[in-house]
């Protein structure tokens, strides 16, 4: 099951799992040099947490799509993407590219069937502006540079 965790609750939660400096001096023989550093350290942490969660101003999420949404268009939350071909062959879209945007692409299904993943307008997808098949149980992992596009 995935929870989503709002961003701006991340730094709270992360701060309620460390100790304040009195509990940290009660507990350790660590000098206050040490215990600020060490505080410091984990308030970075909580920072790093929420630029990260926040990347794209999005939480990224996992889609699984079936023949019934054939074709599915890519969207800029989606992280990973899982087909479950057992019902057909699905065709899906990417989203224009974004330099340093990936997707975790992966056919799930056993049926023989195939996902045709396109590329956006004239962008390249693995060099080519060409469409891609990923058979059954393939994953790709797709990164869009600005001039290479999509590999």
């Amino acid at each position: 099951m995935l929870i989503a965790i709002p961003p701006s609750d991340i730094q709270r939660l992360l701060r309620s799992l460390s100790l304040s400096a009195v509990e940290i001096k009660s507990l350790t023989n660590w000098p206050e040099a040490l215990i600020e550093d060490y505080l410091s350290i984990l308030d970075n942490v909580a920072l790093l947490a929420r630029a990260v969660d926040t990347k794209d101003n999005v939480i990224k999420k996992v889609v699984v799509v079936d023949i019934t949404m054939s074709p599915y268009e890519i969207t800029a939350t989606d992280e990973t993407v899982l087909y479950n071909t057992d019902g057909g062959n699905i065709v899906t879209n990417l989203l224009a590219g974004v330099k340093g945007r990936s997707y975790r692409l992966i056919n799930v299904g056993s049926g023989g069937n195939k996902v045709t993943i396109n590329p956006s307008g004239l962008e390249k997808l693995f060099g080519l502006n060409a469409s891609e098949y990923m058979a059954d149980q393939e994953a790709f992992l797709i990164v869009f540079e600005d001039t290479e596009g999509w590999n």
